[in-house]
């Protein structure tokens, strides 16, 4: 059976920070950072959007060249 994340681990501050995967509501690409729209805010750290959509296909989609994920419940 597949194993899905519950947490998306992220480089913020120079330290790993998790994030809980039902926290975000979607994520956006600008600049070479990536966005995540959270219950609680906003946070912007560098990545490239492939990478992350690679790392959450099955949980999150791209709906946009920018606009990248969307987050659908299962």
């Amino acid at each position: 059976a597949e194993q899905r994340k519950k947490k998306l681990v992220i480089q913020y501050g120079g330290e790993g920070k998790a994030i809980p995967l039902n926290d975000i509501y979607y994520m956006e690409s600008r600049n070479h950072n990536i966005i995540l729209y959270l219950k609680n805010g906003n946070m912007e750290y560098y990545a490239k959007i492939g990478d992350l959509e690679e790392e959450l296909a099955g949980q999150f989609y791209r709906i946009h060249r920018v606009t990248v994920c969307i987050m659908v419940s299962q």
